[in-house]
């Protein structure tokens, strides 16, 4: 198969770090965004083939310069995360959550889809969450942008497939990045758990109990992919060939079984194919 530019977001950690990864192993050109020279150096170290740059979406001047980059498929996978209980929660803390979450990610998606619009040919993946299908106490802050992203991409593959554009969407579930497990366990200090109700506290902690996941279960995705194979055939049995419900399926097994390290064995992996592996027009 020919070698594909890549553009990912969000990629010095979690899903993205293992995608760009692991897309850039298989011969492609992956440009991989980060936010800090931290995750620049850590991620290059990790794998030299990367194109590693310094790109804050919520930054009109760095969406900029995604023009010259010319992806094939872009990955919008940068998100911030946020819990705590919404009648206490600042205005100004949920604004901050909802410029990257949504309105960061629809700028530079927006960048990349009149790109694609013109030559009439791309893939965009929006990385959205179990938590843009449902909400549940205690998560509301991160659930609402992820509502919002939801009907974003939506709306967008309706659009864009006139146009010979694939856009689909990535709804995973608690997985051993450690992202659940910080949003969960420190909402931010706004919340002080001395002086909050006991009822605010008791919500708290069974969100902690409910979506984290914690990191000892984080492994190398290069020692599973064999494995992978095998949960990417599953799904696609169960699914048949539509990429929605491939990608969803990650997310909901993710949801039950991120303690033992699905996350590895299965979304990185759907994340991979749905950038590029998949020879099929998705089904409506």
């Amino acid at each position: 198969m020919q070698p594909k530019t890549v553009l990912i977001t969000g990629a010095g950690s979690g899903f993205g770090r293992g995608a760009a990864i692991e897309l850039a192993k298989r011969g492609h050109k992956v440009i991989a965004a980060v936010l800090n020279d931290q995750q620049a150096r850590e991620l290059k170290k990790a794998e030299p083939k990367l194109t590693v740059m310094k790109l804050d979406i919520t930054s009109a001047k760095d969406i900029a310069k995604v023009d010259k980059l010319k992806p094939d498929v872009f990955i919008a996978n940068a998100a911030l995360g946020q819990t705590g209980p919404l009648s206490l929660i600042p205005l100004k803390r949920l604004r901050g959550i909802f410029e990257v979450n949504v309105f960061g990610t629809f700028a530079i998606t927006q960048r990349v889809a009149r790109a694609m619009r013109k030559k009439r040919a791309g893939r965009i993946i929006v990385t959205s969450s179990i938590g843009g299908v449902r909400a549940g106490v205690g998560s509301g802050p991160y659930t609402m942008t992820k509502h919002a992203i939801q009907a974003f991409g939506t709306a967008l593959r309706a659009e864009l497939k006139m146009f010979g554009v694939d856009v689909c969407l990535i709804n995973p579930g608690p997985y051993a990045t450690g992202f659940n497990d910080r949003m969960a366990n420190d909402p931010g200090p706004w919340f002080d758990r001395k002086k909050a109700a006991p009822e605010d506290v008791a919500v708290m902690d069974q969100l902690v109990q409910r979506i984290t996941v914690g990191m000892a279960a984080i492994v190398d995705t290069a020692l599973f992919l064999p494995v992978c194979a095998i949960f990417a055939l599953l799904s696609l049995a169960l699914f048949g060939v539509s990429l929605q419900g491939f990608i969803t399926f990650g997310g909901v097994l993710g949801a039950f079984g991120g303690v033992v390290a699905w996350w590895a064995l299965l979304l990185v992996p759907s994340l991979v194919y749905a950038a590029y592996a998949m020879p099929w027009r998705p089904k409506e």
